[in-house]
């Protein structure tokens, strides 16, 4: 027999075996690497731009884009009411069919509510607050009333219904109570007259001494 022995077989044979099934599995690997990418592109879409567009458009760009639309409010200096702000995700970002984009309406510049006389300080600053403007009070500006509760609002500047940024300052102004009765004029009476008069005004008058008078 002619043949070498085995130990003595070329060494070439098993390496190309080895470059061979190599090949074969960067080949599989590649095959699956593209049916996967290929996969993916059929499922991906592109966020359409909707900035400036009405709901109802917004809607409708999104659906032809097999797309689902969730729609918040959010309040804008100068993008008119109903109108689309922006999205999330942007425009332009790529996303899987039947995903549901964010998309922000304008809900306009904000607004100083209608607080009532008499409302509560809390409850009125929670109301400001509420529309993004900011309750701020000086108590200089406060004010005697004669049926507003003392710490209750008589009323805010600028008044309810003025639009304003966001951010912008709205002024409480307060009750300090019921207005200081008038001191009764006792000029000329005696000093028990003058102690009876006060007493029944609601003072406590008590002796301020004498003095000359001409």
């Amino acid at each position: 027999d002619a043949r070498p022995p085995v130990d003595e077989q070329p060494r070439g044979s098993s390496r190309l075996r080895m470059a061979f099934w190599a090949a074969v599995s960067l080949l599989v690997a590649g095959l699956v690497g593209v049916g996967i990418w290929v996969f993916m592109q059929a499922g991906a879409v592109t966020v359409p731009d909707l900035a400036g567009v009405d709901r109802n458009r917004a809607l409708e760009m999104l659906q032809t884009a097999d797309l689902k639309a969730k729609f918040v409010e959010k309040r804008h200096n100068s993008i008119a009411t109903g109108l689309v702000i922006e999205t999330e995700p942007a425009a332009g970002a790529e996303v899987t069919t039947g995903d549901t984009v964010t998309v922000l309406v304008s809900a306009g510049k904000p607004t100083v509510p209608d607080i009532a006389e008499g409302t509560p300080r809390a409850e009125a600053e929670q109301a400001i607050a509420a529309v993004d403007l900011k309750p701020v009070h000086n108590s200089s500006a406060d004010e005697y009333h004669p049926s507003v509760p003392e710490g209750a609002v008589i009323r805010v500047q600028p008044e309810p219904g003025t639009k304003l940024d966001i951010g912008e300052e709205v002024n409480l102004v307060l009750s300090k109570g019921p207005p200081p009765d008038p001191v009764p004029d006792v000029t000329g009476l005696t000093k028990e007259e003058a102690f009876a008069r006060l007493q029944a005004a609601g003072f406590q008058p008590v002796d301020g001494g004498t003095e000359f008078s001409p």
